[in-house]
This record gives C-alpha cells, sequence and structure tokens, in this order.
C-alpha cells in the first residue's frame, strides 16, 4: 500500500480504474512514482478548457462535472461506472473540468501508464526472431559460411529494408563491438530498454518468461539476429531475458543511436486528412485502426476506425491485406507506435496518424 498527501493507494483500489486493471500488480509501485493527489472544493475547477496533456485523471471522492459546451456535460461522481475511466476521454475536444462536491482527483502521468501496460502487453514481447528460425537454425549446419555473415542477413532484414544507405553505413560505424562469454546475459526480463542489440559472432538464447506469451519458451538466436528494438520503439520493460549460449560478440546501440538512424523509418506519421486525400487519389484502400483495449475504444474512438489491440494485431499479421495501407490512430501512444512498427515488420503499409 502506498499513501499520497493521506490518501491510501492499494493495487486492489487502483485496479478498479480503467486501464490500470491492465498493468501488472508488481509495477504499481513504479506507477505512483509521479502520483499526485489534487482536492478540489465544491465549485472550483479542476482545470479550464483543456486538462493537462502529460497527465491521467482518476475521481476518488466526490463528483466532477466535465462541460464541453453549454448543452454537453457530463457527471462523473466517484461511485459511478464512469469513474472507472480517465476523465481526459471527456475532454477530446477540449473541457473545463468542475467540482459538482468536494471531490479528491488522482492524477497520474499518461506516458508511464503507456509504457507499463505495453511491458504488460503480450504484444510487447521485446525480441523479434526471425521467421522460420528452426528451420535456418536447420540450414546453418550445411553451410559453413551462414553463421559468418551476419551483415548480409542483417541486411536481409525487415528492419534493414526501411533503411537510406546513409543510415545503414551510420548503423555499421555507430556499432559498438562487446565481446562475452557463454553465459552472460545481454538482457534481462524486467528491466528497461536501454541498448538494441545486433549478434555478430557465436549464439545466443532467448528465454521467456512463464507469463508471457511464450511461456518459458526457449529460441535460439544466431549472426545476424537482431533484438531489444521493440523495447525502445514502445519505450517499455522487457519481457525477455537473452543470454549467450557461446562465446560470441554483440554490436549495440543506445537508445539515442536507435531514434536517430532508426525510428523516423520504423514510425512514420501521417496527418488523417492528407493520408486520405492521397490514397483515394492513388485508389489504395485503406484501414484506420485503433489499437488500445476494447474498453478504452468503447469510451471514445475516432469515426470509422476498428478496434484491433496490439495483443491481437500481432496474432493477425499474416491474415492482413498487403494491398491495403494501415492508418493507426494516435491514442494508444507507445502501443501505437509499437503497432506501426510491427505492422512494417511484416511488410505492410503502415503509418501513424497525428492529431
Amino acid at each position: 500500500m502506498t499513501t499520497i498527501d493521506g490518501v491510501a493507494l492499494t493495487p486492489e483500489r487502483l485496479q478498479q480504474f480503467h486501464p490500470l486493471a491492465l498493468i501488472a500488480g508488481k509495477h504499481f509501485e513504479h506507477l505512483l512514482e509521479d502520483a499526485a493527489i489534487v482536492r478540489v472544493e465544491k465549485g472550483r475547477f479542476l482545470f479550464r478548457k483543456a486538462p493537462q496533456p502529460d497527465r491521467s485523471y482518476y475521481v476518488l471522492d466526490g463528483a466532477i462535472e466535465v462541460r464541453e459546451s453549454f448543452e454537453k456535460r457530463t457527471l462523473v461522481d466517484a461511485n459511478s461506472h464512469q469513474a472507472r475511466f480517465p476523465l481526459e476521454e471527456l475532454c477530446r475536444n477540449g473541457a473545463s473540468a468542475r467540482a459538482q462536491a468536494d471531490a479528491c482527483v488522482l492524477t497520474l502521468q499518461r506516458d508511464l501508464i503507456d509504457r507499463l501496460m505495453a511491458s504488460a502487453d503480450e504484444a510487447s514481447f521485446d525480441v523479434v526472431l526471425v521467421s522460420d528460425v528452426d528451420e535456418r537454425m536447420e540450414e546453418a549446419r550445411f553451410d559453413d559460411e551462414y553463421s559468418e555473415d551476419w551483415m548480409a542477413r542483417l541486411l536481409d532484414s525487415p528492419l534493414m529494408s526501411h533503411l537510406s544507405a546513409a543510415n545503414i553505413q551510420r548503423c555499421f560505424i555507430e556499432l559498438e563491438r562487446v565481446a562475452l562469454r557463454a553465459g552472460a546475459e545481454v538482457v534481462r526480463a524486467g528491466t528497461p530498454g536501454d541498448y538494441f542489440y545486433i549478434l555478430l559472432e557465436g549464439e545466443a538464447r532467448v528465454i521467456t518468461e512463464e507469463s508471457g506469451p511464450f511461456a518459458g519458451q526457449t529460441f535460439e538466436l544466431v549472426p545476424g539476429d537482431y533484438f531489444g528494438e521493440e523495447a525502445l520503439v514502445a519505450d517499455t520493460i522487457r519481457n525477455a531475458t537473452v543470454r549467450m549460449a557461446t562465446d560470441g560478440i554483440v554490436g549495440r546501440l543506445d537508445r539515442a543511436q536507435f531514434d536517430a538512424i532508426f525510428k523516423s523509418s520504423l514510425v512514420q506519421t501521417i496527418d488523417l486528412a492528407k493520408a486520405k486525400r492521397f490514397l483515394a487519389s492513388a485508389g489504395i484502400a485503406f484501414d484506420v485502426i485503433d489499437v488500445r483495449f476494447p474498453p478504452e475504444y468503447r469510451c471514445a474512438h475516432v469515426e470509422g476506425s476498428a478496434n484491433i489491440p496490439v495483443v491481437a494485431l500481432r496474432k493477425r499479421l499474416r491474415e492482413l491485406d498487403r494491398n491495403r495501407t494501415y492508418l493507426v490512430t494516435p491514442e494508444g501512444g507507445r502501443r501505437s507506435e509499437l503497432a506501426v512498427y510491427l505492422l512494417r515488420q511484416a511488410g505492410l503499409n503502415a503509418y501513424l496518424l497525428t492529431g
């Protein structure tokens, strides 16, 4: 239990709110590091015109009226179903929030909520495994050059296909090489993403968490395989451990280098109106998708968008039409960025909508 300004906040109490109920209990202490309690007397404003863009607001006690216009008002009583959702969901077009009874409001950092949700989502598994790894490993036994030509294998990967020649060259120039002994951990589950890695020499093993999407399975990595980029794209916690199976060498780029070289290519943005005009003029079919969880989507969403949570999107990648373009709404925050990355890695045209 954590107490903030005299208010006791237990995991059970926090799990009454959405999407906090989707965050693992072990992360609640981290979630509350930047939390604040705001007390608002009856008749006083919690905020005028719009909430702070980087905060989420939850009514713990009392009642808050969210007013978009003279006609459009929503009363959020702490005991109502509506109070389970953050107030800013009612303020997408601008609104003021005023206490109708003395109120107590919990505010949290929105970006932190997104990151912790991504770490609990099975779509946040942060190692990209080349498809048909087992088959490729079998081929490697009959090809002595296979395990040595990491650069050629990497250049043939979806990750590098989006990069300009200049950024590919920059990647190879800036890559820091680190020699590791067999048994050394390259990354550990439960730690923040800090580096992007490429296996240059030797073999490594991915060990997934029992509670994760791969239920404790292990996977082998060979030179040219890369990992760690999803944790950087989604700015989330790693859900797998990577350990060297033999002596070897890994190349790595830190977050700033990764963002400068890869991120703008992996997560491209576009305005919805401009995207629709361009795609219509080119005769390209498109879908607008929202990757948040269903309760978030039902609360408010872009008209015409389809709800495909990130966890479901990963499973459906092979089913999606490669002749269509996918526009991902920005409401999911880091999850939306991760969705665009996953779509593009799967060879699909995808963009993150702005605004």
